[in-house]
């Protein structure tokens, strides 16, 4: 038996329950009342969750008006507790998006808290924001994390980066770095110290888990995916945006020794975001952090932390060279003092 047997057979034995979803779906197709409906055929590619296995299907079905497919999406959980936190996310997400249309994440249309424990979604057409080239990409995308986040600010539970800092800081010891990095990352960490920037954070939010619909090279509709690991509390709205954009300007860095480019999108992204922020009469980036950006902070955070758990979970050393260009990394972007530029005006 085949893993792509097995993949479509794991989709075909959900099908019988999907089945008034896809007649539904099929009437606004055709436009008309369907009287005779057949599933004939799945296509199914699966990738790695965070949770657990994320199957994408085509699920083609005829009808006497014709065929046609439509796509869904199922993730697996490994227990249920997983699964109820990621629907309330949700929920609480399209609420969010009722006052701003332009941002969505896809309908639930079916879960299961018993096994297999699965959330089954529509499928969306888009692309994944880290796959697609397209003009004020970015800025779109900070208007939807500051939709997210919410106009409403507070002061910043910084005890977490405190901590995180001291114990980044211990685990350098004896690699040369310690001292250039915890500087750098004490410097920073005075700006959280001052802001009043606290949110409910997405906590997830990776350039993989935002998907851009696009017609004619414009952006059409943003969607955000994956919502199991949205929080309460008072964290730094930064946070997110080291998450975002990690990864791109590490891939720079490995690249050119330097993030022109990504320090361009990063501050466009800030603009986006205050545009959203003054809609929603939130405070502005300087308002929320009178002493400047502390952007450097979490994207050396970041890196140092998969430096980290290249040691501590995947066998490695601080010592190989992946490690070593993480934490050359971390220190380019702490030495990066006004680099991230939060906009003067809405503008």
């Amino acid at each position: 038996m085949t893993e792509s047997y097995e993949l479509e057979q794991t989709v075909q034995t959900m099908l019988p329950i999907l089945r008034d979803h896809f007649i539904q779906i099929a009437k606004k197709n055709f436009r008309a009342k369907i009287e005779d409906f057949e599933f004939t055929a799945t296509q199914t590619t699966e990738r790695a969750g965070v949770s657990g296995r994320v199957l994408i299907s085509n699920v083609y079905y005829k009808t006497e008006h014709g065929e046609n497919f439509e796509t869904i999406a199922m993730k697996f959980f490994q227990n249920t507790n997983s699964a109820i936190t990621e629907i309330r996310n949700a929920m609480e997400l399209e609420i969010k998006f009722r006052a701003a249309p332009e941002f969505g994440i896809p309908k639930v249309i079916f879960a299961s808290t018993k096994d297999p424990v699965l959330i089954i979604y529509e499928g969306i057409n888009a692309t994944n924001y880290d796959e697609i080239n397209i003009a004020r990409k970015a800025w779109q995308a900070g208007r939807l994390l500051a939709t997210i986040h919410g106009g409403e600010a507070r002061p910043v539970d910084n005890t977490l980066y405190r901590d995180l800092s001291r114990m980044i800081g211990s685990q350098l010891a004896k690699t040369g770095y310690e001292k250039v990095i915890s500087d750098g990352l004490g410097f920073f960490y005075e700006r959280i110290e001052k802001a009043y920037s606290g949110c409910d954070p997405f906590s997830d939010f990776h350039q993989s888990n935002v998907m851009i619909m696009s017609f004619d090279d414009l952006i059409g509709k943003v969607y955000i995916i994956d919502p199991e690991f949205m929080q309460k509390g008072s964290f730094d709205r930064l946070e997110d945006v080291g998450t975002f954009f990690g990864f791109q300007l590490f891939n720079e860095f490995e690249a050119t020794n330097r993030i022109d480019n990504g320090i361009k999108d990063v501050n466009e992204f800030f603009s986006g975001y205050q545009s959203k922020l003054h809609e929603m009469g939130g405070l502005s980036w300087q308002q929320m952090y009178p002493n400047g950006c502390a952007l450097p902070f979490f994207v050396a955070q970041w890196a140092l932390m998969d430096a980290l758990d290249m040691v501590i979970n995947r066998g490695g050393n601080l010592n190989s060279p992946d490690a070593i260009t993480r934490l050359n990394f971390a220190k380019y972007v702490l030495q990066l003092e006004n680099a991230f530029q939060f906009p003067k005006s809405i503008l």
